[in-house]
């Protein structure tokens, strides 16, 4: 553990702490859990397209899914490094 430890330590140390998205409302002065959430259903076309896509690149889908929404991030916040865990 502590080996893994030291090693993503020293790759994430520099990493930004907070992302560079635009917000609707600014954030508050303490950090808290509370939230919401969405639930959406995805098209059963999308759903086989993404499984094909992912088997094709011998990934699963939600690597696929997950590195979508790093570009996204990316794209929207003009940054390249973007930390996601």
């Amino acid at each position: 553990f502590e080996t893994s430890l030291a090693y993503w330590s020293s790759k994430l140390s520099g990493a930004p702490s907070v992302h560079g998205l635009p917000l609707s409302f600014p954030r508050p002065a303490k950090w808290n859990s509370a939230g919401g959430h969405v639930i959406r259903r995805l098209p059963l076309r999308l759903v086989e397209a993404l499984d094909r896509h992912s088997r094709r690149n011998g990934a699963t889908v939600y690597a696929c899914v997950h590195a979508a929404l790093a570009i996204l991030i990316s794209r929207v916040s003009l940054s390249h490094d973007i930390v996601m865990g």
